[in-house]
């Protein structure tokens, strides 16, 4: 399956950790490496 990542999305991502990072970048950081790892797997294994 192909996920399509629309431009809106990553907007809202990057605005997500922007408010994340306020408090703590590295949690910011970490939230985007598991919504990226959530995506490979829903491509994978829809």
């Amino acid at each position: 399956m192909r996920i399509t990542r629309r431009p809106r999305a990553r907007e809202d991502l990057l605005e997500v950790w922007g408010y994340i990072a306020d408090d703590n970048e590295t949690a910011a950081d970490r939230m985007l490496d598991r919504i990226e790892q959530k995506l490979f797997m829903l491509a994978d294994h829809p």
